[in-house]
């Protein structure tokens, strides 16, 4: 059952991001600029909402230099609960549980790649470029009501002048105040957007 669990949803983010490049064009560099906005190749400010495979999330994003951003966040996330692992003599054997709970976030933002993107004629319209990112979460709810993550990532953003996916990968340190059983845990995470 875990196993048919985990291909749907890796059937789901891949044909979602299929879907989305076809019909979003996030990276095409023939798309004509409609507004000051898709000229530009610098990190611009903007609202979003978005959804990721488990919760959903508000987010308002600041320019802060050419490159950099700031993040604020406010959502429902999945966080990890209990992580156990087994072996016996064949067998291999994973337990995890998560659960959603709201949370509130900053995240300070760099795009490493967007004059590489540029000076290539591929479009860094809505901040279209790669990041990295270490993002402090704060999570209510649980046996302790407060719970608090740092997640380092490095990402991948694609986006058209509204739509934009994202994937991230990296670290995540649930700190004092979290109820789980393991305080550093991979994190990967699937984000599909709408910003205006």
């Amino acid at each position: 059952m875990r196993k048919q669990i985990i291909n749907s949803i890796f059937i789901l983010v891949v044909g979602s991001s299929a879907m989305a490049q076809n019909q979003f064009d996030f990276d095409n560099p023939s798309i004509e600029p409609v507004n000051d906005v898709l000229k530009s190749y610098e990190v611009v400010s903007n609202h979003s909402v978005s959804v990721l495979l488990i919760g959903a999330e508000y987010s308002y994003e600041q320019r802060l230099g050419p490159y950099a951003s700031l993040i604020a966040r406010i959502g429902a996330t999945p966080v990890v609960t209990s992580y156990e692992e087994s072996q016996s003599q064949d067998t291999y054997t994973l337990n995890y549980s998560f659960k959603t709970r709201p949370t509130v976030a900053v995240e300070p933002r760099f795009y490493t790649s967007m004059q590489r993107r540029n000076k290539l004629g591929r479009s860094t319209v809505n901040n279209s470029a790669n990041f990295v990112s270490m993002r402090m979460e704060c999570g209510f709810g649980g046996v302790r009501q407060t719970q608090f993550c740092l997640i380092g990532a490095y990402g991948i953003r694609r986006a058209s002048e509204h739509w934009f996916r994202e994937y991230t990968f990296g670290l995540d340190y649930q700190g004092v105040l979290a109820d789980t059983s393991l305080p550093i845990s991979p994190h990967i995470q699937f984000r599909l957007g709408y910003s205006f």
